[in-house]
């Protein structure tokens, strides 16, 4: 029979806690640097729609605005919404 039962996270060594999605996202945006959901897709590896129902979730909390641009990526012209970090 086991002597020592572990209970909690902080005594066992194979268990770690990870920030969600979101909170991951607002953490690797910095403040007023422009972004879109397909580049922070890319950097966390999820797909463009996951990142954007984040980003939107983020915009609603007040700590990132959006306006919609049209950005040229390579010899494509795409209409895209551009997030900045604010907070």
């Amino acid at each position: 029979m086991k002597k020592k039962y572990v209970i909690t996270i902080d005594d066992d060594d194979t268990i770690f806690v990870e920030l969600n999605l979101k909170d991951k996202i607002y953490d690797m945006m910095p403040i007023n640097k422009e972004t879109m959901a397909s580049l922070v897709a890319k950097s966390i590896g999820c797909n463009k729609r996951r990142a954007l129902i984040h980003l939107d979730e983020l915009e609603k909390e007040g700590v990132v605005t959006s306006r919609k641009s049209k950005v040229r990526m390579g010899k494509a012209h795409v209409n895209a919404r551009i997030f900045k970090r604010i907070k």
